[in-house]
């Protein structure tokens, strides 16, 4: 087919994600489907094959990451106000009238600092802490984003050998082309038997797989699950709930700690000494940082003995659960996979190593 604008028009449609749609969680109309049928002689069969396709690839790219982080540092800096006002109008009197009163100041004398002193110590530090949380941010979005776009890879990739059209994703906004592989063939060297980058890496035991950003609020679209797929996301959610709850009542001393630093740089930031003040504002944030490695790892330590527990109790169904620290997987596993001689130990490790190998591809050559 010789390349004109107008065969590239009749042969390719363009479905760009609608972001809109995505935060209401309207699944069916994240891509306009309707385009679909601008396709001439596009069997019933042919259509059926993409809308599962692009179903399995809206699974796997559950793109809420940055609206979530976003939430989240706003939420941070909405509380860091809240603490400094209060700060303002009720702490500074309390002390200042308590233990700064001139019969207990006889011989130490102080000039407290001034407003705006007081905001610029205050938002310092905190301004480093929202700068520290993006850069964080940037890098797991990064990597959440590289799972997803390499699992809708993957699955474009399988689907090659049974549409009669090929698909391309965007790998920054997950927008999707899909061209008559005809049309196609004419303008780029297309070779059905291209080795994907998943070449060697076992990635045929599962039917297609559920992507979420491990992050809070949970913003998922329920409606694109099926029953036992909704079952396995409410236990999930409560699971990390659960996690979490357990982390805050172990570790909950390190905030009382947190919460003294506060006050000895409240105090001294009263009585003038702003530098001191600064300074324990810095020995809380490197406290805080060092605090944060440690409960990162020990809550993925949690995170894979709570995964091992509902693995167990979904393989039976069809299903294998992941809870990696930057992404949320639910595996649908092809009927076939799972060896029903094996006991339930010796399944879990089979299918957990093949997810492990998977995943640990995906993230090294998905650029």
């Amino acid at each position: 087919m010789k390349f004109t604008l107008e065969n590239l028009k009749n042969s390719s449609i363009y479905l760009k994600r609608n972001r809109e749609e995505e935060i209401r969680r309207n699944y069916t109309k994240i891509y306009d489907l309707s385009k679909i049928n601008k396709f001439e002689n596009i069997s019933f069969e042919e259509k059926k094959n993409l809308l599962i396709t692009i179903k399995k690839i809206l699974l796997s790219t559950n793109d809420y990451i940055l609206s979530s982080n976003t939430l989240e540092i706003l939420k941070y800096f909405l509380v860091s106000i809240i603490i400094f006002i209060l700060f303002i109008i009720i702490y500074c009197p309390l002390y200042r009238g308590y233990y700064l009163s001139p019969e207990k100041q006889t011989f130490n004398t102080y000039e407290e600092s001034t407003f705006f002193q007081k905001l610029y110590c205050y938002f310092f530090f905190e301004f480093i802490e929202v700068i520290f949380r993006i850069i964080l941010n940037a890098y797991k979005t990064k990597k959440v984003k590289k799972v997803m776009r390499g699992y809708a890879k993957s699955i474009i990739d399988q689907s090659q050998i049974e549409n009669n059209y090929h698909l391309y994703i965007n790998d920054f906004n997950f927008d999707l082309y899909i061209f008559k592989k005809s049309f196609f063939k004419s303008i780029y060297k297309f070779n059905e038997e291209n080795k994907s980058f998943l070449n060697n890496t076992k990635n045929n035991f599962y039917q297609y797989v559920i992507n979420y950003p491990n992050v809070r609020y949970y913003d998922w679209d329920r409606k694109i699950l099926n029953e036992k797929e909704n079952e396995i996301a409410d236990n999930v959610i409560q699971t990390i709930k659960l996690a979490e709850k357990e982390h805050v009542k172990k570790y909950g001393v390190s905030v009382f700690i947190v919460w003294i630093f506060y006050f000895l740089s409240f105090n001294n930031l009263i009585k003038g000494k702003k530098l001191i003040s600064l300074l324990y504002r810095l020995i809380n944030f490197i406290f805080t940082k060092i605090v944060s490695i440690f409960l990162s790892n020990t809550f993925k330590g949690s995170l894979l003995e709570k995964q091992e527990i509902l693995s167990r109790q979904y393989i039976q169904n069809g299903y294998f659960i992941v809870l990696n620290f930057c992404t949320i997987q639910i595996f649908k596993l092809k009927d076939d996979y799972i060896d029903n001689t094996l006991n339930i130990n010796e399944i879990y490790k089979n299918i957990n190593k093949d997810v492990v190998n998977l995943n640990e591809k995906i993230i090294e050559n998905n650029n």
